[in-house]
Formats: structure tokens, C-alpha cells, sequence
């Protein structure tokens, strides 16, 4: 009978033992599918460490111990912005701010004298005597050795999993990080154990930090990562892109190969190469690098060099305007009625996200024409293979027109755009309401409006980019042509939201399949509606 050993086991580290540990590389937060450190604001960090101060009680540090051939890994996948905090204000990574409650310690030492003696009284008893002293502004060789002792003899509480497989460690993480709502950013990594490092490193590439527009905060929350990841689908996998980004992680965790990381890796050195900071400033935002990695990398198989697909950058400004023709139609003022075929740039850009399949189906058309365009404008020929005396780029940038053939192999290699495609594979259904017009609810509630609903009714601390998640889910699992999303639609993002947060999103899958045709008398209110679903579906899960 083979020996189950227990799995948990609960120690006591002092603070000085977590850094030393630290130091010695005995305790590994680089974990590869954990979200980046650092993700307090400065407050928040800076009273954490008057917590420690003070040696008051805070949640414990989560450790995965790894047995592998070569030792025991230690690895944190939980507490790590506590750890490293910890760690680097000791290591002097930072002061304490003025943001800090209290501002002050008050504690206790020996009266010296004038010569640094202890002091005693008639009986030979030490006198002691208040000492206050202020923190802010404080690192921690500021600190008086009393305040230094205070620190380093603070005591951490450490929960320990003995033995685990990856498996195991990707499933505490998220187990862990239920409560503090990871972003869909940071909850793609957790999908992609074979392949998460890969991620990271190709994140760390001097593009995302010298060329694309990220904000500080979402650098944080790990959105180099999920637009990383994102990259990668479309440039390898595109005929099963999907914008969910757990599905993407899962896709890319089973299908992505060491070929194809390198690949992107090198789309991304020449990017690097041909293009300027002032160009990343301009176009390389957020919402559109996606857009122009894979419109690089496209040009590139058709025959462009990465010199002309520079050139094409620099001079887009003289280009955006351009209307092109696309085969359907959009409404591009909100609030109109009023359909165009033509189309430029700008105003797709301005009235659309880029993450639907048809979105970024219609902007790669529209950077095909454009750049064809630029070709001729510019008298710039782009050779065949076969073609002789063609030797350098240089030559290629000199010489005239496109072939009609590289004409013709533009337009057909561009997958046919639909009408505002939401999921990746539409059915028949789906092509029979865009042919229809039916309204999809979600382009007409305006997404303040649907996180201010489910703060409201599930008392989550939601944001726009956790609402884009749930639209996400939503899409992936309920027809847009059912009554159920045209009638429900704000009930069943609350609804999607509340089951995510109770880890429950497979069940309510399988609780929608059997309702979402349905066509009852649904209420008016659609918090009444969220309440009913949430009673039905509780019902449902404890039957199961």
C-alpha cells in the first residue's frame, strides 16, 4: 500500500529568514505563470511595511515546493507582492512615503547617558524612556536598531505544498488568486503552463519597452503578456484565433511549438530594426499592435521588405483618410443609422475594438489597399521570385509597379470579412442575423453602464476590461440571435461575472445551454432577471 504524505504543512519565518532565503536564491518568486510583483499602489506597499513595523498579523505567504532531479525549488505563488516588499525595503529599494498611518512608533529603549552608558536606578534597575519616531520619508537604514530589530524579527506565517507537480502548482494559483480577482490578463498566464516562460521572455523584448504604447498600469497587470500571447495566435494560428483569452492560452499551452516563439521573436528584432520610438508613439498602441505585427508579417511573405514596410510607417499620415471599399457595410457614428462600405481607417479605428475576428480581418484589408496604394504613389515595384537583376533592396525600392499577380494574391489571400464577426467560427445562425440586422445588444449598452450593473447587483469591484472578459464568455456560450442574450443581456454579464468569481463558468455553460432558447416572460428589470437566473442556477448546481 503505497504512503500518502500529508501535502500542507504551516511554518513561522521571521522577516530577516524570508530575505536571507531571498538572497540565497532558496526561494524562487519567479514562478512562471505568477503575475508580476509591484502591483500596490505606493500607499498600500508603504503600510504594509508600518504593518510589519509594528510586528501586526498579515495573511500568510503561499509556497509550491517543487521535487525536481536536480533539488527542491521553493516556489511563491501566493503573498508575492507581500515577499517582495518585504525583501526590498530591507535591500533599500525604496523609502516610505507620506501616505502612511500611523506616522509615527512610539517604543520603548534604555536611557543612555552622555557617554552611551545605561542608565540604572538606586536598585540597579534599568531606566527605560519613550522614544517616538517619525517614518515617513524612511528607508530601512534610516531605521533605529530598535525599529531594524522590529523588522527583522517580525514573524510571516508560511503555508507550504509539499511535493507538488505543475499541475498542481497552476491549480493553487489560481485557487489563491480567486479572492483577489486576478485580471483576464494575468489569468491567460495561468493557461499556459508548457509554454508561460516563453511568454515571459518574449515580453521582455526591448520592443514592448521601446517601441509600444503601454500604460504603466497595465504593464502591472500584465497586459504585455496577454498582447504577447495574442501576437503569437495571430501570426501562427490565425484560422483559430479566438479573443477569449483563457481559450487563447489553452490553445497556445496545447499547439505552440519552440518554431514558433522564434518566429515571433524575430518579427519582433525587425520591427526593432525599421522602426523609431516617434513611429511606436503613433501607431503602436494597445489597441492596435496586433494590427501591424501581423500587417508586417504579411507583407514580408508577399514579397515587401521590412525597409518599404518602414517607409509605409512613417509616411501612414498621408494615408489613414484614404476611404476604402470593404464588402458590407458599418455604422461609424454612434447613435446613427447611417451604413457606409467606404470606409478610411481612422473611422473604423475610432468606432470599433480590434479584437473581434471581423474587426482585424477588415483593418488588414484596409492596410493591403493602403499600402498598394503607397507602392504606387511612390513608383515602387515589388519583384517576384523569378524575376532577374533584382539583387538588393535597394533595387527592389527603386524599381515601378506591383505585379498584378501580387495584386490579385492581396485580394484573395484576405479572408472575407463579416459583419462585425464575434466569435471565430460563425454558424449559420450567426450569418443569418447579420443578414437579418438584428441588434446585438452588447454595441448598444455603453460598457460603463453594464459595470456600474454588476457592482450594483453582485457587489464586485468590476472594471471595463473584467466586462470585456465576461462579453467574452458570454459570446462564446450564448447565441446573440437567442432571447435569452437579446432580452437578458446585462442579467447574464452579472450572471457570468458572479459564476467566475465563485469559479463555477463550466456549469454555468452547461446551465445555459438548456435555457438559452428560451422565450419566457422575462421581466422588465434586469436585476429581477439576474436574481431569478442566479435562484434557477443554484438549483442547478446542487442537483448535479
Amino acid at each position: 500500500m503505497k504512503l500518502i504524505r500529508d501535502k500542507v504543512k504551516e511554518e513561522v519565518y521571521m522577516c530577516k529568514k524570508v530575505c536571507d532565503m531571498a538572497e540565497r536564491g532558496d526561494l524562487r518568486a519567479d514562478y512562471v505563470l505568477q503575475r508580476e510583483a509591484d502591483q500596490w499602489d505606493k500607499a498600500d506597499r508603504d503600510n504594509f511595511i508600518v504593518t510589519v513595523l509594528l510586528n501586526e498579523d498579515f495573511d500568510a505567504i503561499k509556497i509550491c515546493e517543487e521535487l525536481t532531479p536536480t533539488g527542491v525549488t521553493l516556489w511563491i505563488i501566493d503573498g508575492l507582492q507581500k515577499y517582495g516588499y518585504i525583501s526590498g525595503f530591507k535591500a533599500g529599494a525604496f523609502r516610505l512615503g507620506k501616505n502612511i498611518d500611523p506616522e509615527e512608533i512610539t517604543y520603548q529603549e534604555a536611557k543612555r547617558d552622555e557617554n552611551g552608558k545605561i542608565i540604572r536606578d538606586e536598585y540597579d534597575n534599568i531606566v527605560y524612556e519613550e522614544v517616538t519616531f517619525n517614518l515617513k520619508n524612511k528607508g530601512y537604514k534610516d531605521l533605529p536598531a530598535k525599529l531594524k530589530e522590529n523588522f527583522d524579527d517580525c514573524p510571516v506565517k508560511i503555508v507550504k505544498h509539499l511535493d507538488c507537480t505543475p499541475e498542481e502548482m497552476a491549480r493553487h494559483l489560481r485557487r489563491y488568486n480567486r479572492g483577489a480577482k486576478m485580471k483576464p490578463a494575468q489569468i491567460l498566464l495561468t493557461r499556459m503552463l508548457n509554454v508561460g516562460r516563453q511568454i515571459k521572455e518574449l515580453s521582455t523584448h526591448d520592443f514592448w519597452s521601446d517601441r509600444a504604447m503601454i500604460k504603466d498600469s497595465n504593464r502591472k497587470n500584465g497586459k504585455v503578456n496577454q498582447l504577447m500571447a495574442e501576437i503569437v495566435m495571430g501570426l501562427n494560428f490565425w484560422e483559430d484565433w479566438t479573443r477569449n483569452t483563457t481559450k487563447l492560452g489553452e490553445y497556445l499551452n496545447e499547439n505552440a511549438t519552440d518554431e514558433v516563439f522564434e518566429n515571433s521573436r524575430k518579427i519582433l528584432d525587425d520591427l526593432m530594426d525599421i522602426t523609431t520610438v516617434q513611429i511606436g508613439e503613433k501607431l503602436f498602441s494597445e489597441k492596435n499592435i496586433l494590427i501591424w505585427v501581423m500587417f508586417f508579417d504579411q507583407c514580408l511573405k508577399n514579397g515587401i521588405p521590412k525597409e518599404v514596410y518602414g517607409k509605409f510607417l512613417n509616411n501612414f499620415d498621408s494615408y489613414n483618410s484614404v476611404k476604402v471599399e470593404l464588402d458590407h457595410e458599418y455604422k461609424i457614428v454612434k447613435g446613427s443609422d447611417e451604413m457606409f462600405s467606404k470606409v478610411t481607417w481612422n473611422e473604423l479605428d475610432e468606432s470599433k475594438s480590434t479584437k473581434d475576428r471581423g474587426i482585424i480581418e477588415d483593418k488588414l484589408h484596409i492596410l493591403h489597399t493602403l499600402m498598394n496604394k503607397f507602392l504606387e504613389d511612390n513608383g515602387i515595384k515589388i519583384a517576384s521570385q523569378d524575376e532577374e537583376n533584382i539583387n538588393t533592396v535597394e533595387e527592389v525600392v527603386e524599381t515601378v509597379e506591383l505585379p498584378e499577380a501580387q495584386e490579385e494574391t492581396e485580394t484573395e489571400n484576405v479572408v472575407e470579412p463579416g459583419e462585425n464577426t464575434v466569435v471565430e467560427d460563425e454558424s449559420d445562425a450567426d450569418k443569418a442575423e447579420d443578414a437579418a440586422g438584428i441588434d446585438d445588444p452588447k454595441e448598444s449598452i455603453p460598457e460603463d453602464e453594464l459595470v456600474e450593473f454588476v457592482k450594483q447587483n453582485t457587489e464586485l469591484n468590476v472594471d471595463s476590461e473584467d466586462i470585456g472578459l465576461y462579453k467574452d464568455l458570454i459570446e462564446d456560450t450564448v447565441p446573440v440571435t437567442s432571447p435569452l442574450y437579446q432580452k437578458c443581456y446585462k442579467a447574464l454579464i452579472a450572471m457570468m461575472a458572479k459564476t467566475c468569481e465563485m469559479d463555477k463558468d463550466d456549469e454555468f455553460s452547461d446551465w445555459v445551454q438548456k435555457h438559452k432558447n428560451d422565450n419566457a416572460n422575462f421581466s422588465n428589470s434586469q436585476r429581477v432577471n439576474y436574481l431569478y437566473f442566479m435562484r434557477d442556477f443554484d438549483k442547478y448546481v446542487a442537483a448535479r
